[in-house]
């Protein structure tokens, strides 16, 4: 038992040094880079998350860290927590043997570039990398669930240990089900009453912490502490239905679009992994049944790599169902894309057809060599892109400052017209890619709270808080601003200034959305 422990911890470890190195320029410039990280350490309350309905999206936060944001320290930590429910997964959930392989396999899939996504919400990545641990223990205790006497205890656990994880982000579901459907593809006995005993237990926590959700979202309406969104907004039965093929065709499709950091070949080399371990499991087994068996569940795990997708009930002209889409949001696949290529890569190893296994290695120096590129790629373009934008608000603060309007001891309600995001200038992209929304296209500081950033280095909190523009507040010469055809940011007279409004059109189709917004309201 001693030295399974201590190759568990040789394969946290290395998982760790590995994730250290893709992204040492972004943990360099955490400590010796520009101080325009500083604003970080601002903290987060443990109700900052609820109104979306993640009631714990701070609760480790909060308690590890009094709610601060610690680069440095919170990056890390993640990735110890990322570390330990890789190395769960593989030594305890799935039983696999820690061989000289298991470190090649185990280091291939860490630095996969999903996390990537997760790592440029830096005000959560702790808390969204740590749903992986919480989400791989409550795995732990569904298995246990089956084997011991304390059934209920278990489950009980399982579904607390669930709930606690998907009331913090709801996509980490994708990790549950996806790792509960290799762990039943991976049974020896392959039965169809063995299968369903055996996936009661999970079945059921996944039930009872969906149902406390779902009850506590309509306790938090009821309060005012929540707003519907795409990724909290219930469906009905007919809804799931309608969406249940179409999601995995979409699920199919997502294995080969190109995305940012993802190009076709990466891509490509993801699926050929999957569909050469998938199919090594079929052909494993024996009989017909036991087949067929695995091929259905193959189908139900094309469902579960994209689960929270299927949940989510967006409409088609939602602003996420146009930009990104819940199928094709990496942070979401970083749940589900990782587990399944370490169970098709372990396959492909465990086998005993040796152009399997070579090519196994193959796949896994190629993903390697990819995924530290892709990686360090990454941390590149974030750093270039967040000194980017900090120096563009600084330019912002500039012109005001500089406008014969502004008045040093006013408050001023800063309104930012539409956003630019400055990181695909330091970024080439492949061809074919699609979405990206917040690998690229999403700016760090978001127009609502870009007050954050103004008022850091101020003597004084001169800008308020990111507000709309209040009726009575409207002078006829904001009028005429507000409706006239508006020239866009760095032009001088983009910008408008009187004693409490400071306005600023970033872009177009943010200066055509404001005025479309004032002429209806004078249409009235």
């Amino acid at each position: 038992m001693a030295t399974k422990h201590k190759k568990e911890i040789k394969l946290g470890l290395c998982i760790i040094i590995s994730l250290c190195i893709a992204f040492s320029p972004l943990l360099c410039n955490f400590i010796w880079g520009n101080h325009d990280w500083l604003p970080l350490i601002r903290g987060n309350h443990l109700s900052s998350g609820l109104i979306e309905g993640r009631f714990s999206q701070f609760f480790l936060q909060c308690l590890l860290f009094s709610g601060n944001i610690l680069p440095i320290l919170n990056t890390i930590a993640g990735f110890a927590l990322y570390a330990g429910a890789l190395t769960l997964l593989y030594t305890r959930f799935f039983g696999f043997t820690v061989t000289q392989k298991s470190y090649l396999i185990i280091t291939t899939v860490a630095l996969l570039p999903y996390i990537g996504e997760i790592l440029y919400f830096r005000f959560i990545d702790f808390s969204q990398l740590s749903w992986t641990l919480i989400i791989t223990l409550s795995l732990l205790a569904a298995q246990k669930a089956g084997k011991s006497n304390y059934y209920l205890a278990f489950i009980f656990l399982s579904t607390f240990l669930l709930l606690t994880a998907i009331g913090g982000y709801p996509a980490c579901i994708n990790l549950f089900v996806t790792a509960t459907t290799l762990w039943l593809i991976n049974q020896k006995d392959l039965s169809f009453t063995r299968l369903t005993k055996i996936s009661f237990p999970f079945f059921i926590s996944l039930c009872l912490a969906f149902l406390f959700l779902y009850l506590i979202h309509i306790w938090l309406k009821k309060q005012g502490y929540m707003i519907e969104l795409y990724n909290n907004r219930h469906g009905s039965i007919t809804d799931y239905l309608q969406t249940l093929i179409p999601t995995i065709i979409l699920s199919l499709q997502s294995l080969i679009q190109p995305q940012p950091f993802f190009p076709l070949s990466l891509k490509i080399i993801l699926t050929l992994t999957v569909i050469l371990g998938l199919a090594e499991t079929v052909r494993a087994r024996k009989t017909i049944y036991q087949k067929t068996i695995i091929l259905t569940l193959i189908v139900i795990l094309l469902l579960c790599l994209k689960f929270s997708a299927w949940l989510a009930n967006q409409k088609q002209d939602d602003y996420f169902s146009i930009n990104d889409p819940a199928t094709f949001m990496l942070r979401a696949d970083f749940y589900s894309i990782p587990c399944l290529i370490l169970y098709c890569l372990h396959k492909l190893f465990s086998g005993k057809n040796l152009f399997l296994k070579n090519t196994a290695a193959t796949i896994c120096i190629l993903l390697i060599f990819i995924n530290l590129n892709t990686d360090i790629n990454f941390s590149k373009v974030q750093i270039l892109g967040f000194h980017s934008e900090n120096l563009l608000q600084e330019r912002i603060i500039n012109r005001l400052e500089e406008s014969p309007h502004y008045r040093p001891n006013n408050n001023y309600t800063l309104v930012q017209v539409g956003e630019i995001s400055l990181r695909p200038k330091y970024y080439q992209a492949s061809a074919r890619e699609k979405y990206g929304l917040y690998t690229l296209k999403t700016p760090y500081s978001r127009h609502w709270l870009v007050h954050e950033n103004y008022n850091f280095y101020a003597p004084h909190e001169f800008i308020l808080s990111g507000r709309s523009i209040s009726k009575e507040d409207i002078t006829s010469q904001m009028y005429d601003y507000l409706l006239k055809e508006k020239n866009i940011w760095p032009s001088p007279d983009a910008i408008y200034i009187d004693d409490k409004y400071y306005i600023i059109p970033l872009t177009s189709e943010g200066a055509e959305m404001i005025s479309s917004q004032f002429r209806q309201l004078r249409e009235r």
